[in-house]
């Protein structure tokens, strides 16, 4: 159960218009004049506990396609100056960060009923 909001360049559009809206034709055509990959830092917020976490997003021209990959944080001192102020207000809002490697630990205690591991602590806190 979480809130998952997204931090991009403010020349791009948002996160949901380009990956759920877009035509195809059209994100292609936005990554390419970019001339640089889309970067998007997905921001998830726990319902369940004070706790967020992040992970990036990026957008870019492989051949004819446009293709998304998991990417670790850009080596941008834009990027650097964003993330370190919303990291700063999640904190002084209560919210604890929860790192990649913390996210894919089991949930302590929770298992299926059929006796199979239980979900992951990304799942348990963030997943609707």
């Amino acid at each position: 159960m979480s809130t998952t909001r997204f931090v991009s360049s403010m020349s791009a559009p948002s996160w949901h218009s380009f990956n759920r809206k877009l035509p195809e034709q059209a994100r292609y055509q936005i990554v390419l004049n970019a001339k640089d990959p889309i970067v998007f830092w997905v921001v998830h917020v726990s319902r369940l506990g004070p706790f967020w976490t992040g992970d990036w997003n990026t957008f870019s021209i492989e051949g004819d396609r446009v293709v998304s990959a998991m990417a670790v944080e850009p080596d941008d001192p834009k990027w650097r100056m964003v993330t370190s102020r919303v990291r700063d207000v999640l904190k002084r809002l209560g919210l604890n960060e929860l790192t990649a490697s913390e996210v894919k630990c089991p949930a302590s205690g929770l298992q299926s009923s059929r006796g199979a591991p239980g979900p992951t602590l990304f799942e348990a806190l963030f997943v609707d």
